[in-house]
């Protein structure tokens, strides 16, 4: 490294003397005149639906892309506790990874579910996407609660009812497709 940086130094000095930096004219006219800048409009604002996941549609390449690019997604869960029905905001904080091996489990599109971790160290909520993949997320939040394990906020919200997950989840076990 010592012997390279001195001449990058001089390499850098160089280029600034000579304006190197400055585009050519004949760069800039590829912009156009006014006419063709007038016909070009600024990209849309993003809205937080633009962040709602539709597990119906989105696979996971672009449910990861889009929580790399926008931020945090977020989806409704339905929970019936007490004869009273919620809809609750679950915010994925860390977003998803893809899960490196298919589950055993027969599972609809968008429904959560806990799975023992192939290294046996813990549980993962993972859940399934349009095109078939599972996708493991970490951390999440009930919105305006505080950031936790995503298997205890999926459970908190009233998503799951049972613990058992060695088995097959029943429908029973679910509450409601996330929308």
């Amino acid at each position: 490294m010592k012997l390279v940086a001195p001449k990058g130094a001089q390499l850098l000095l160089d280029g600034i003397r000579k304006c190197l930096f400055v585009p050519d004219a004949d760069s800039l006219s590829a912009v156009g005149d006014e006419q063709d800048t007038r016909s070009l409009r600024r990209a849309p604002k993003i809205t937080p639906e633009d962040r709602h996941i539709d597990w119906n549609t989105w696979s996971a390449n672009e449910i990861i892309r889009r929580h790399r690019v926008i931020g945090p997604l977020w989806n409704t869960a339905t929970s019936h506790s007490d004869g009273k029905v919620t809809d609750k905001r679950i915010i994925w904080v860390s977003g998803f990874s893809k899960s490196s091996a298919p589950s055993a489990l027969s599972l609809d599109t968008g429904l959560p579910f806990i799975e023992q971790s192939q290294d046996m160290n813990g549980l993962g909520l993972k859940v399934k996407t349009s095109d078939g993949a599972l996708l493991r997320s970490d951390t999440a939040k009930v919105e305006g609660g505080g950031t936790q394990d995503a298997c205890h906020v999926v459970r908190r919200a009233g998503m799951l009812r049972g613990n058992n997950i060695s088995d097959r989840p029943t429908a029973d076990q679910f509450i409601d497709i996330l929308k």
